[in-house]
């Protein structure tokens, strides 16, 4: 049965069983579209050439269900989507105007944002580093100050604007839409709840290492990415540690990957064998495997859920702007990466100024370049 036929019969049926039967169609429309396919390695292709006029800078990448790609740009201060078409909007802030309000669309500012992450509602989460808040942006554009007071550095857990940030870079969402932040210069890991609610999850304020350990007993130093896994499991890009960490929903910190050392290094190999050079992004599979942008290597990994490591496109060392399968593509200095449904990734190359798309397979939408005439605003 269609949903035609529901709707012809919709008089013969009781209201519920109809409700019903259009969940179950969904439910099939949404299973089929959402089949993961998690290659190994990567195709990286791009549709036209990069454009010199009015680059933007992603710091950040989410991407949401119906296929929308989400950035954050901390040079020219905006929130963009980038629709399946590949048409790019700014969603929020004004494009070389820096600032705290809240707001509209437009009306709202931000100083260099970076981290970016959307909850299963639609709402958008920034790290707003420059002003040391997280930023909320509903779908209807609307842009609120969550936690933490703009211009204010600080520490301390909290409610809303008695809450106190250091830097905060890196942000993820929860099942039940919690956030979590890693708060950079603090070196710690936070949460925040939807209402806005600070505590330190883990790690100690101001005091960096490299300790495993529970809650407050470990350390990091300058975590930069995080994101967070089916399970509720948090994965830590440590940047200066040059390794993966995860945090369970208990609050155990264990090194996942990489040795920790202040020494970079480029080695695949399992666990605590295997060797990065400044991770900076980090995202999740629905089967739990954990993608890194290795920054300091040019290159993208996969830990796999045995804790193997390996490189899925780039070459270490090699920086440049080329597409390609694995070690053809070529990459200057990968920032941040996003997961879909369907096992697509997305990087966001910054110093190359776009969005690349990774996938299984040839296709004709796997990088956008990102560019907007000059003083021009887009609104959907």
């Amino acid at each position: 049965m269609n949903a035609k036929t529901l709707v012809q019969r919709r008089d013969r049926l009781p209201a519920i069983a109809v409700l019903l039967q259009y969940l179950a169609l969904a439910q099939i429309s949404l299973s089929a579209y959402c089949q993961p396919v998690y290659p190994s390695p990567y195709l990286f292709t791009t549709i036209e050439e990069k454009s010199e006029s009015q680059p933007f800078y992603p710091k950040s990448v989410a991407v949401d269900p119906a296929g929308n790609v989400y950035f954050s740009d901390a040079k020219t201060q905006v929130i963009c989507r980038i629709a399946p078409s590949g048409v790019v909007n700014i969603v929020a802030g004004q494009s070389g105007i820096c600032g705290s309000t809240d707001g509209i669309g437009s009306q709202a500012r931000f100083r260099n944002p970076r981290g970016i992450a959307i909850d299963t509602t639609g709402n958008i989460y920034v790290a707003d580093t420059g002003n040391n808040t997280i930023r909320r942006i509903t779908p209807d554009g609307g842009v609120t100050t969550l936690a933490g007071l703009a211009g204010t550095v600080g520490s301390d857990d909290g409610k809303g604007c008695d809450a106190r940030f250091n830097y905060p870079v890196g942000l993820a969402v929860d099942r039940v839409g919690n956030i979590f932040v890693s708060d950079l210069y603090n070196c710690t890991i936070r949460k925040v709840t939807s209402h806005g609610a600070v505590t330190t999850f883990a790690g100690q304020a101001g005091i960096a290492g490299g300790l495993d350990g529970r809650a407050a007993a470990a350390r990091f130093s300058f975590p930069y990415s995080i994101a967070v896994d089916g399970w509720d499991n948090i994965y830590v890009a440590d940047a200066m540690n040059n390794a993966i960490r995860k945090v369970t929903p208990s609050g155990q910190v264990t090194t996942y990957a990489g040795k920790m050392s202040y020494t970079c290094g480029n080695a695949d190999g399992v666990g605590k064998t295997a060797r990065f050079c400044h991770p900076c992004g980090v995202a999740v599979d629905t089967e739990g495997n954990v993608y890194v942008a290795d920054s300091g290597n040019e290159t993208i990994r996969r830990i796999s859920r045995d804790e193997a490591v390996s490189t899925v496109a780039g070459l270490a060392g090699q920086s440049g702007f080329a597409d390609g399968a694995g070690s053809a593509a070529r990459f200057w200095h990968p920032t941040a990466l996003a997961m879909d449904c369907l096992g697509n990734l997305y990087v966001a190359d910054l110093n190359n100024a776009i969005i690349r798309k990774g996938s299984g397979a040839i296709s004709t939408d796997t990088a956008f370049t990102l560019t907007l005439p000059p003083t021009t605003y887009y609104r959907e």
